[in-house]
């Protein structure tokens, strides 16, 4: 199975990838569209004060993100085999046997023979 950009292992990762373009694009366009009414409509303590508000929710949001991110990455790459950064790796890397088994999982896994 393939894992790249355009792949999502059920053969519609290009139809999935222009559908996340154009997501992307109605997004953006819809916020110049707010932006602007904003602008236009706000007085200008209402539009600092509504700024502030969303950049501090934003920010607070992105933060959990990141985290609850991160936390879901390495458990994704703990459940596919992958275990790095453990205790002891740099160790295993060092030690030419256990190198060689190393190296012989990552070939099993990439499919090079």
């Amino acid at each position: 199975m393939m894992y790249g950009n355009f792949s999502t292992g059920s053969g519609f990762g290009g139809l999935w990838y222009g559908l996340h373009g154009l997501v992307c694009l109605a997004f953006l366009i819809g916020l110049i569209l707010v932006l602007v009414w904003a602008i236009k409509t706000l007085k200008k303590d209402q539009l600092l004060s509504w700024g502030a508000g969303l950049l501090i929710a934003a920010t607070l949001l992105w933060l959990l993100g990141m985290a609850s991110g991160g936390l879901g990455f390495r458990s994704h790459m703990y459940s596919r085999g992958y275990n790095y950064g453990t205790p002891g790796m740099w160790e295993c890397m060092q030690d030419e046997e256990c190198h060689e088994e190393i190296e012989e999982f990552m070939e099993q896994r990439m499919g090079i023979r």
